[in-house]
């Protein structure tokens, strides 16, 4: 007796010709589904050998292929496509992708072969290259590098340490990694690209302002006209204020408490503003946009030996993996 299938499962097991993303919660037959749709494939002249069935674990790659397995032996059109189903492609996303590698090894500069190393055993070589880098610098007294562990660490340099392994593993994300290193401090400490940052911060204290002009209107509309109006008062310069310069105003702002007597609704709009108010002045930390500047580029030293811990990292990390044929992959 054939199963029954849900509309929505034979759409699925069906369906052709376009990308498919589906969506269904544990118990709900999506094995019994897939392995229903291949068999369809199958029916229409599709060779086992032509699918390509990746998932995510050892136990369900080999589920999927008994399940298909068992599914030929019941139909005698298809008894053919057994004898190639134990070299089809029904395995786990790390091995095809491995395969993969293994095939195409000269592409990617790399030996043919190659094992998977344990994402353990990486992290603890990797921990080894750092200490060894760090204790070069250290031996160097290099005095840029000083300069930099006295800026960043107090007791120790652990959070050096913890600072490298996740800017490391950000950038393991990225196919240009040396790249971007390498031309970092000249894409970065610009004159053109400093300005835009400068800006987006101006644009992002203007914000804060914009959001302290909607909370007055609000206050306007639960408060009496007195208090209002002596809220507005106080903010207006800060209000019409157009550039950093300007700005710096809100650091001696200082709210009227509301009216005894005053509604909550009054009291929570006040309190708003007032932490609105509050978060702009730890904004202004810079006399002028000069400062702002001048700070930025002052920590273009920090950055360069930041990004050259990181390349010979990269570089160490590189020479070691091609000496032991060990690789891991990235999710």
């Amino acid at each position: 007796m054939s199963r029954q299938w849900t509309k929505e499962q034979q759409e699925a097991i069906s369906k052709s010709g376009t990308n498919m993303i589906i969506s269904a919660g544990a118990g709900s037959g999506k094995t019994a589904v897939l392995t229903e749709r291949v068999i369809e494939k199958l029916r229409h002249g599709t060779s086992i050998r032509s699918l390509l069935i990746l998932t995510f674990t050892n136990a369900a790659a080999s589920e999927m292929k008994e399940r298909i397995r068992s599914a030929l032996q019941k139909e005698e059109s298809l008894k053919e496509e057994l004898d190639q189903l134990d070299s089809a492609y029904i395995t786990t996303f790390d091995s095809y992708a491995l395969s993969l590698v293994k095939k195409y090894h000269y592409l990617l500069d790399l030996p043919k072969q190659i094992a998977i190393t344990s994402s353990s055993i990486v992290s603890m070589k990797r921990v080894e290259i750092i200490d060894q880098i760090l204790h070069e610098y250290y031996e160097k007294k290099d005095p840029a590098f000083v300069s930099f562990i006295h800026s960043f660490c107090i007791k120790g340099d652990q959070n050096i340490r913890d600072a490298i392994r996740f800017y490391d593993d950000k950038l393991n994300l990225r196919t240009d990694k040396v790249e971007y290193l390498t031309h970092y401090l000249d894409h970065f400490y610009n004159e053109e690209n400093i300005d835009s940052f400068i800006q987006e911060y101006v644009q992002l204290l203007q914000e804060q302002v914009g959001y302290i002009q909607t909370l007055l209107s609000s206050l306007e509309m639960v408060s009496d006209g007195d208090y209002y109006y002596k809220i507005r008062d106080v903010l207006e310069p800060l209000l019409q204020a157009q550039d950093y310069s300007q700005f710096l105003v809100a650091q001696t702002l200082k709210l009227k408490n509301a009216p005894k007597g005053s509604s909550e609704e009054l009291k929570k709009m006040k309190q708003q503003i007032t932490d609105v108010l509050k978060d702009l002045k730890s904004l202004l930390v810079y006399e002028d946009t000069d400062e702002m500047k001048r700070n930025l580029y002052q920590t273009k030293q920090t950055a360069s030996i930041l990004i050259d811990i990181l390349l010979r990292l990269d570089q160490e990390m590189k020479a070691w993996k091609k000496r032991e044929n060990a690789y891991e992959f990235h999710d």
